[in-house]
């Protein structure tokens, strides 16, 4: 089977004399080994149009690397129904087309079809509530439109814009142009094709059309395809003829905004434009037409053909909606955008994390209630009138979001470099307007008038309310478990040991809940909310600083090398840093208040390990 479709859809593709060249229509070793290898680069500038060989190819070359796969295991020993089950799924678009030309013509059962399509429609409303698209206020199917696509083609027949031919119907592009009242190829320009349809040029075009640029308006009904009965006999609507009959019927015959991709102006839309503007008679069907830019995977257009496209469930395992939506915000709605994890990672994600900061920032100054001082909020009308003229410059929807960080970044220095207290109200004001902004790029779907947005499950996560409050609960109760057992303990070193505790509290329990807590000079921890996995760890307090070198006798001052652990952390020798120490003469306390024993665990463990060797006297502090 794979041979036959070797032979039938990528030889007999290509031109006879390349074949017979290249020996690919006798030697089937050879087409193996070509397909076997992947090697497209022979038949470059070699495919005709309209040909299907890249799709085939690599339907080819993935049928031939499961019968490889299979043999292997069969030589080997290796059977089983999973084994079966990839050797069908890695053959099944192959045996789609093989058993498709054999069987094509027996009819099947039309429910099928409306279940097929109901599936499909279904998944995909399902994948794009998941994306927090909102669901659209009219549904249209063409099937439940046969009868008013049926009337708006005699509609465009009576004009004598459209003629019948062997049971189909197709629309006369000559006598559109030539009545005076349309122009065909408003989109595009296509007179290099016109040039050949005038009536001289008739007798040259074989098969039903008169023209090239007809096209068909209905499609008459060949064996096993599904069917309805028309005036000109059984068939089926035409592709352009389907959006013309729908939209006029639900908008009548005026559109102020017609969108779809960049590969639909020529020739579906073209081709839309020219039939509707035929059936209601008028200049101008639509006021603007909005072509969306290409979606390209690592460099390359996203399409079946090189099975390089990502299905919305493999995207949302791997990341977020919100950060999904932001790829397609960063780059314009009509240029071409080129998804990559690069472009996740060194664009979307950065971004999201800069917006997750400033949000738990001002809700842990919200939350520290003397921190804010009453003042007027401004500021916040320049942004808005900024990003509203970005919105209404071709909806540039990277230029706000660049405004947007650009408020972030001048708040966040204004919020650091004031000592006596921010401006409450301003604050407020700007991290509730940024939150408007994202609701209405649909980066959230929170409806309220509050700052900030949902945190939301990981991707491919789900979550409930027990699931979700179960390992802050956790974290809480071995926290005050650990203090019970420390206070019931009455240990010499309790202090220590309650220190150790809460900086591990703060390092390792709290930040993959989501909780980030700052030290400060003058008060309390500062609470913050941040993203589970954007910060798998604390941020460093004040008083963290970097570990030592892996040369432990740098880290010991000469002056310090021949002195005692229980004294070389005690004035004179402490420069006055240190307040208070342990029995062993480990500090506790600095100038500012509890010393973290962590911190010096991680700075000073190798300066008194060396130190120790030198006094046997001195018990072991540190053990793995």
């Amino acid at each position: 089977m794979l041979r036959l479709f070797v032979q039938t859809k990528i030889i007999g593709a290509l031109p006879q004399d390349l074949t017979h060249k290249e020996g690919l229509d006798q030697d089937w070793t050879k087409l193996f080994s070509l397909v076997g290898s992947a090697n497209l680069s022979f038949t470059a500038g070699n495919l005709p149009n309209g040909e299907k060989l890249g799709t085939h190819f690599f339907s080819a070359k993935r049928c031939f690397d499961s019968l490889l796969a299979s043999r292997s295991r069969l030589e080997s020993g290796l059977t089983g129904k999973d084994f079966a089950i990839e050797l069908i799924d890695g053959s099944k678009d192959i045996l789609g087309v093989v058993l498709n030309e054999k069987f094509h013509s027996e009819t099947i059962d039309s429910a099928l079809y409306k279940q097929t399509a109901d599936l499909w429609e279904s998944r995909f409303f399902h994948d794009m509530s998941r994306l927090n698209v909102l669901p659209p206020d009219t549904i249209t199917r063409a099937s439940e439109y046969v009868p008013e696509i049926v009337r708006f083609i005699e509609g465009i027949l009576d004009k004598g814009y459209a003629y019948p031919s062997n049971g189909s119907v197709y629309f006369d592009t000559g006598a559109f142009k030539q009545s005076g009242e349309g122009r065909y190829g408003k989109l595009v320009p296509i007179d290099e094709i016109q040039q050949d349809t005038h009536p001289d040029a008739l007798h040259t075009f074989v098969g039903d059309k008169k023209a090239i640029t007809d096209f068909s308006l209905w499609k008459a009904a060949k064996p096993g395809e599904p069917s309805w009965s028309s005036p000109w006999g059984p068939g089926r609507p035409g592709w352009h003829i389907e959006c013309s009959a729908m939209a006029s019927s639900v908008f009548g015959d005026h559109l102020h905004i017609h969108s779809g991709g960049i590969d639909l102006m020529f020739p579906h839309h073209t081709n839309e434009l020219a039939q509707s503007e035929a059936y209601h008679s008028c200049e101008e069907w639509v006021d603007c037409f909005i072509h969306i830019g290409h979606l390209h995977i690592d460099g390359l257009k996203m399409s079946k053909s090189l099975k390089n496209f990502i299905t919305i469930d493999e995207l949302l395992a791997k990341y977020t909606s919100r950060q999904i939506r932001f790829a397609f915000l960063l780059r314009g709605w009509n240029a071409r955008l080129d998804f990559s994890d690069n472009i996740m990672e060194n664009e979307v994600l950065p971004l999201e994390a800069t917006i997750n900061n400033f949000f738990s920032h001002v809700e842990s100054l919200a939350i520290d209630k003397e921190t804010f001082k009453i003042g007027h909020p401004s500021g916040v009308r320049e942004q808005d009138l900024r990003l509203k003229y970005f919105i209404s410059d071709s909806m540039n929807t990277p230029s706000a979001l660049h405004g947007i960080r650009n408020l972030i970044a001048q708040s966040n220095v204004y919020i650091n470099q004031t000592s006596a207290g921010v401006d409450g109200l301003l604050v407020l004001g700007i991290a509730t307007w940024i939150s408007k902004m994202l609701r209405m790029f649909g980066l959230d779907q929170k409806d309220t008038a509050r700052f900030g947005w949902e945190i939301g499950p990981s991707p491919g996560r789900g979550t409930s309310d027990n699931s979700t409050i179960l390992p802050y609960l956790q974290a809480l109760s071995s926290f005050r478990d650990d203090v019970r057992a420390i206070a019931k303990n009455r240990s010499p070193d309790m202090t220590r040991d309650l220190l150790v505790l809460c900086d591990k509290l703060r390092g390792d329990v709290l930040p993959p809940l989501g909780i980030q807590l700052s030290d400060r000079a003058d008060g309390p921890a500062l609470i913050k909310f941040v993203s589970p996995t954007a910060s798998p760890t604390a941020s460093p307090s004040k008083k963290e600083v970097a570990l030592p070198s892996n040369d432990c006798s740098k880290n010991i001052p000469e002056s310090k090398s021949n002195l005692s652990p229980h004294v070389m952390f005690k004035p004179p020798h402490d420069g006055g840093r240190y307040s208070s120490w342990d029995d062993l003469g480990i500090p506790l306390t600095d100038a500012e208040g509890p010393y973290s024993v962590l911190l010096f665990e991680a700075v000073q463990r190798q300066t008194v390990e060396i130190q120790y060797s030198k006094y046997d006297n001195f018990p072991i502090l540190f053990e793995e």
